[in-house]
């Protein structure tokens, strides 16, 4: 996959091409890991991962305002689940295949209601 990518300098722009980038999007002062001393002293882990990502040209719901199911998924969930629904580029989403087999109706309802 990386001799697939585009590299190059720091702060590459993204293309429709997978694009390694540096520094990435989980660089830096992190959320997770933090913690203090008991003298008040906070420690933040600081990171400068790159990452690989592409764009992908969303459909635009038609000029009457109605969106078939497909075209919904592809405004909203296929940059983080991918087109064919499998799984993004580096796994960090799941894949969406026979999520009748692993959750109910109603527990996909509910993450859509909260994912808003």
């Amino acid at each position: 996959m990386l001799r697939k990518s585009r590299t190059g300098s720091p702060y590459i722009p993204l293309t429709s091409a997978r694009t390694v980038f540096f520094p990435g999007t989980d660089g830096g002062a992190q959320w997770g890991g933090s913690a203090t001393d008991p003298d008040g002293i906070i420690y933040i882990p600081g990171k400068q991962n790159p990452c690989h990502s592409s764009l992908v040209k969303r459909e635009q719901p038609a000029e009457n305002g109605s969106v078939t199911g497909a075209q919904l998924y592809s405004l909203c969930c296929a940059s983080c689940h991918g087109t064919d629904r499998r799984v993004n580029h580096d796994g960090s989403y799941p894949s969406l295949l026979a999520i009748d087999k692993r959750l109910s109706v109603d527990a996909v309802n509910q993450v859509l209601l909260h994912s808003t």
